[in-house]
C-alpha cells in the first residue's frame, strides 16, 4: 500500500476516534452519589436521569447498553486536571455494593481499570492494558475484551483522544480514553 494512501487511512481513522471521543459527554461535572429512580435513553442517545434533585446527562450513551434502567446506586466521580478533567459513572442495583457498569470519560494512563488491569498506553490505534501478569492486551475503539481473572467483566473502548501539537502553547497534553466496564452477574 502506497504511503500516501496509508498516511491518509491513519489521518481519518484518528479523526473518527477524535469525533467519537467528543460525543461522550457527563454532566453536570461533579462528584455526587445517590439513588436515581429511574434512567432513560432518548431518541438522540442521551441517558437522562434525576441525582439528589439535579437533572444529570450522559451523551453518547453506547448503544449496546441498556435504554431503560430501573432504579440504579450513582457514583459519580470527577477530578480536575491539568490536561483536563476525567469523569466516571459507576451505576449498581440498589442493595448492591459493587458496580455492574462504570463509563469512564478522558481515562488516563496508569488508571487502574479494574482488579489487576491497567491502562498501560493510548496511541491513535487504541489502548494497550496490562493484566496481572504484565501481559499487554491491545484494543481499538469499538472493541470489547473479556478481562480474564476479573471475574465476568468486558472493557469496551469507546475512543481515544490524541490531542493536537501546538506551537508556542504552554499546555499540559495527554492521551485519554474513553471507555466502559460492564460486569455481568454471571459468566
Amino acid at each position: 500500500m502506497p504511503y500516501l494512501l496509508r498516511s491518509l487511512i491513519a489521518v481519518l481513522a484518528a479523526s473518527a476516534a477524535l469525533c467519537h471521543a467528543e460525543n461522550l459527554q457527563i454532566t453536570p461535572q461533579q462528584r455526587q452519589q445517590g439513588l436515581s429512580t429511574a434512567m432513560q435513553v432518548d431518541a438522540q442517545g442521551t441517558l437522562n436521569f434525576e441525582l439528589q434533585g439535579q437533572h444529570w446527562q450522559v451523551q453518547g450513551w453506547p448503544a449496546d447498553l441498556p435504554r431503560q434502567l430501573g432504579a440504579q446506586q450513582v457514583q459519580s466521580l470527577f477530578a480536575q486536571h491539568p490536561a483536563g478533567p476525567v469523569q466516571a459513572l459507576r451505576l449498581s442495583e440498589p442493595r448492591q455494593s459493587k458496580p455492574w457498569l462504570e463509563v469512564v470519560k478522558s481515562g488516563r494512563t496508569g488508571r487502574q481499570i479494574a482488579q489487576g488491569w491497567t491502562l498501560h498506553a493510548i496511541s491513535q490505534q487504541g489502548i494497550q492494558i496490562m493484566d496481572a501478569q504484565q501481559k499487554l492486551h491491545a484494543l481499538s475503539a469499538g472493541q470489547s475484551l473479556k478481562l480474564k481473572g476479573s471475574g465476568c467483566q468486558k472493557l469496551h473502548l469507546l475512543a481515544v483522544d490524541i490531542p493536537a501539537e501546538s506551537a508556542g502553547t504552554a499546555t499540559e497534553q495527554e492521551p485519554r480514553a474513553d471507555w466502559y466496564l460492564r460486569t455481568a452477574p454471571q459468566c
